[in-house]
Order: C-alpha cells, then structure tokens, then sequence
C-alpha cells in the first residue's frame, strides 16, 4: 500500500488497515509447480478463506512458511503483503504468477495484459482497490463470496497492522475475511474497507474464459466472457460484434450492467443493460445499495448520527474522530446529542446537548425509549 494510505485512514480511526506496496527488494515469485487445484474460482476461495487469521511468517494451510516473500521481502523483514498473499493462493491454486510481484498493482496490469480485468466480480477473482495507474495500487484482495445483490465478501492478506514502520504493520497483520458483504461496484468506496474498487481480475484461463465449446450455460443471452458467451443455454464462440456482449466479465464496455431495470447505485442506475446517470426519481430506484431503503444515504460526506455517519453515501459505522462529523444530529463530538433535556436510553441521557450517565432519579426521564 502506498504510505499515503496510512495517513489518510490514521485520522479516522479506523480499525482496518492495509498496507501493499512492494519493498524495493521484493522481485516476482514464480508460480507453484504443483497444481494442487484446478484454479477454478471455488478453490482459490477455499485456499484464500483457509489462511484467515494467518500473519506474514505463519505456517499457511499448505504446510510452507510465509506467503511467498511474505516475511522476507523489506531487506529481510516483513513486507507489505497483500499481493504476496493474492498470488499466493492463486498460484496454489494451480494459476502461473510469474508475471505478478509484490505489489498490488501488478494484478491490474496482468489484467490488462491478458483481457481478464472486467467490473463484474467472480468469486475466486482478485479485486484492486485504488489504482493509481504504472502498475501502483494501494491494496489487492481475493473474492471469496459473491451474492445476487452484487455484494462481496473478500481475504485481504497485510489487514489491520500496528501502526508504524513499514516491518511494524506487516508483522502485525493478517489475513482477515473482509465481512459482512459490501457493495462490489467498480468506482464504489466500501466503508469497510476505505478505499476504490478499481477493478476485478480473474486468473488467464480461468474466470476470463468459458468452458469448452458445447458446455451449457446458465446465465443466459447476451452474457460473455472473454472467449465466449451463452447462446440458448450454450457457450459459443464469442461474437464479433461486441453489443452482443451485455453483462458477464466480458461485457462489451465497463458500463454494461446486468442487475436488471431499477438497480442503483449512487450515482448510476442499471437501464437495458447499461449503466446510466441515476434518475432524480427516486421511486425509480428499487434495489441496490442506492435504493430508497437499505444502507444508503444522500446526505454528504461529515453528517452523523449518534452511531453512523454518511459516506460515499452509504452509511458506515460513526468515526472515532469528533472533526469527521460537521453536520447532522451527530455533529459537535462523539458524545453530542440533540434529544433536549430529559431524553433517556437504558442507560444515557441527554442534557445540555450531551450524552451522560442516566440519572437515578426515574423522574428525570421524560421522553426517549428509557422514559
């Protein structure tokens, strides 16, 4: 992860971290020789999922020590390592990393260079958060679990370090199940994370290709990878003609969208097939993170609740940091309330605009859920 990161996020308290840029002594790592699994999706989930809890030196569930450069890679310490632990558990998996490195961005540009990089997540992809472009990203993911609402759940290697020195944070942290599942658009900031999708990368042969001409398929007209695509219940040789391509990792453009009329976002909503500027109706929104309901908030960033506060609007749980919260029934500090005197929880009440320890005296609750 690019230093910046840290000191963007130290501010804000927040308790998950990552750190990803490779060391300058970290080189590429080739990939396992022995296909332990066929690199298929599920099993690059189960390997990932399998190493929760697992630090940069520990013993990773194939009986080896470390994941790859891992423990080594900052001049003999441990280094950032989400990427050592992405290609990793692809190359266990049975994929061929040679061409990925310890740096999160790396995972782009493989991406890039082999037309694996799409915007609709596959379990079993990697997942880059804030590209930045050269190669440089700030953190790299494995998809675990990818649900109907186009939520995910991922395994970050390098998560939630101790602040400090580049071998400080990376001796620290572990591998971590990013959940409960969060919104996986590409251009999205997931409050549990803290930063951009930028990207879904699957493994060349893999999540970019369909299987062999004659398969069937299930996902329906106009779905494609980026080999093919399901025609009448069979995968076919992909089309020339890239408007065929409307949803699936090979979607003719990112702004192809395949969740169906009144799907939105906060700022686009899914209409025949294609991502567009979201109505200003919002009836029209009736399912996704951007629906009426649900998580998401058009408030702007620095509004708050008691508990909450608005980001990227999507509620997050309320920051530590008093300065985070500028406008809302939450604003003025953490313990700022805005009920009036006499308003009482279980076990707070509100007086002079702050929250204190509830009174013994019953009388002096006179409205609230502990009146």
């Amino acid at each position: 992860m690019r230093t910046t990161l840290l000191a963007i996020l130290a501010p804000l308290s927040l308790s998950l971290a990552s750190g990803c840029v490779a060391s300058s002594g970290s080189e590429a790592v080739g990939s396992s020789t022995a296909a332990v699994n066929s690199g298929t999706g599920a099993s690059i989930a189960s390997i990932a999922l399998a190493n929760v809890g697992k630090g940069a030196c520990s013993r990773n569930s194939a009986g080896g020590d470390a994941f790859d450069s891992s423990c080594t890679g900052n001049g003999g310490y441990p280094e950032y390592w989400c990427a050592d632990f992405a290609r990793w558990v692809w190359a266990e998996a049975g994929v061929d990393t040679s061409e990925l490195d310890a740096a999160a961005g790396s995972f782009y540009v493989y991406g890039q260079n082999h037309g694996t990089l799409h915007s609709t997540p596959v379990v079993g992809d990697a997942v880059v958060f804030d590209y930045a472009g050269g190669g440089v990203a700030d953190h790299v993911a494995i998809v675990t679990e990818v649900n109907s609402n186009g939520t995910i759940e991922t395994a970050s290697g390098d998560w939630s370090g101790d602040s400090g020195s580049e071998a400080t944070f990376a001796s620290t942290s572990h591998v971590y199940l990013n959940a409960p599942a969060y919104w996986g658009g590409v251009g999205s900031v997931p409050g549990i994370i803290g930063m951009t999708i930028s990207g879904y990368i699957s493994p060349a042969g893999t999540g970019g290709s369909a299987p062999p001409g004659g398969a069937s398929c299930t996902e329906g007209p106009g779905y494609c990878t980026a080999t093919s695509q399901c025609e009448n219940g069979q995968w076919v040789p992909r089309a020339s003609d890239p408007t065929a391509c409307t949803s699936g990792p090979g979607a003719s453009s990112s702004n192809s969208c395949s969740e169906g009329p009144g799907y939105c976002t906060a700022t686009s909503q899914c209409e025949n097939g294609q991502w567009v500027p979201r109505a200003s109706d919002p009836a029209a929104c009736t399912s996704g993170p951007g629906a009426s309901g649900g998580n998401y908030c058009s408030q702007g960033p620095g509004y708050c609740t008691a508990t909450e506060q608005c980001d990227n609007h999507e509620w997050v749980p309320r920051s530590s940091d008093p300065a985070a919260c500028t406008s809302g029934p939450g604003a003025g500090g953490s313990n700022y309330c805005s009920d009036g005197p006499g308003y009482c929880t279980a076990t707070m009440q509100c007086e002079n605009h702050e929250w204190v320890p509830r009174a013994s005296d019953p009388a002096a609750c006179t409205s609230g859920p502990g009146a």
